[in-house]
């Protein structure tokens, strides 16, 4: 029996009615926390409703884990407290993580520095599907390991590492899935110790089945393989670097690792990942907050941009009646029944394999409470 995983994930942030003037700064407004992201209210529901099941009560408020986005994080966390929340983390100038009173999520959407609320986005996702390893076909290239990857041969490491430049002396952090219990020392490297690895998942504080951590910077062994094999590419093209790993949660989380990573002097850092919206779409937002962070560590960030490297932009007329070459298709437009077809955006899924995320956003008044943004309707067939 074939096994289908479709999860679509869609922001839609859309052009709207009404706009502030070019040139008001929209971070700089204040004021304008919006309590009505989907999520951090079920959480809200669930987190009471779970409080006044317990038999026996203690003065512990129901709670909930927040980011809160906000471009003043210091006096935002200070106002977190007066409110009784515990910060747990944050990204300087963007966003303060809080384990937030359900009571008290009103009174912080009203912080006069607060530009929205919503519960913390994991980082990347846990893979449910083997991994296909085409890539580790033996090669008559330099590398470590007896297997090594096509990876020397396209990018002509393999010419550096015979001139001496092997990554000797350098130091390469991983964020990533790990299964330490199964590194392999011949194709990875030396297996990391504690003093080389990370982990902090927030995660695990509002009892997330799918916690990261065996324990205090410890990567638990039931993880996803994903990160060995990218350990195994790292060593491949600098057999000579020294790894450093780490797993996290949230985004907060990974400003922790950055912290671990430039404490220890790493100054290469590898994310192979994707990430949720989480801003305008203009290079801010808490992940673009947090790769500046790195940046301003000493530590040059790669990340990867998808696997979708043989295809390209391409625009095709299809009808709107039925799916096109094995397709399924998202239709958006504002739902006027005097808007022509012509105008509907079109978001191609093609249905092979597990389909993780995908994603359409309009600029115009993302920033605004909902019941203000333009009311566009979805459709999927």
């Amino acid at each position: 029996m074939r096994r289908w995983c479709v999860g679509l994930v869609m922001a839609l942030t859309v052009s709207g009615v009404a706009t502030l003037p070019a040139s008001t700064p929209v971070a700089a407004a204040p004021g304008r926390g919006h309590l009505d992201d989907p999520r951090l209210l079920a959480e809200r529901d669930e987190a009471r409703r779970d409080h006044s099941r317990r038999t026996q009560r203690t003065a512990e408020p129901a709670r909930v884990l927040v980011e809160v986005q906000t471009t003043d994080t210091d006096g935002v966390a200070r106002g977190l407290r007066r409110v009784g929340a515990e910060v747990s983390g944050s990204v300087p100038g963007s966003v303060v993580q809080a384990l937030v009173p359900v009571d008290a999520l009103e009174s912080v959407s009203a912080f006069g520095a607060v530009t929205d609320l919503q519960y913390p986005r994991r980082q990347g996702y846990v893979p449910v599907t083997p991994l296909r390893r085409t890539d580790v076909l033996p090669q008559p290239d330099a590398g470590f390991g007896p297997t090594v990857g096509g990876a020397t041969h396209f990018t002509s490491a393999a010419f550096w590492q015979v001139l001496g430049f092997d990554g000797a002396g350098v130091k390469v952090g991983i964020v990533d899935y790990f299964r330490l219990n199964v590194w392999n020392a011949a194709e990875h490297g030396t297996k990391p110790n504690a003093a080389h690895q990370f982990c902090q998942d927030s995660f695990s504080t509002v009892g997330s089945a799918t916690n990261l951590c065996a324990g205090p910077n410890s990567i638990k062994d039931s993880g996803e393989i994903h990160g060995n094999a990218v350990a195994e590419i790292v060593k491949d093209m600098a057999p000579g670097a020294e790894l450093y790993v780490a797993s996290v949660g949230t985004v907060t989380d990974l400003r922790a690792a950055i912290d671990f990573f430039a404490a220890n002097g790493v100054t290469i850092m590898t994310r192979s990942l994707g990430s949720a919206y989480d801003g305008a779409g203009d290079g801010t937002g808490p992940m673009a907050s947090a790769v500046n962070y790195a940046v301003g560590k000493g530590i040059v960030w790669f990340n990867s941009a998808g696997n979708e490297g043989e295809d390209a932009y391409m625009k095709k007329t299809i009808k709107t009646t039925t799916a096109v070459d094995g397709g399924n298709y998202v239709s958006l437009n504002d739902g006027s029944p005097a808007v022509s077809p012509a105008v509907d955006t079109w978001l191609r899924v093609d249905s092979f394999g597990c389909f993780f995320m995908d994603g359409v956003r309009w600029a115009n008044d993302w920033y605004l409470g909902s019941n203000i943004r333009t009311d566009y309707s979805v459709e999927f067939w």
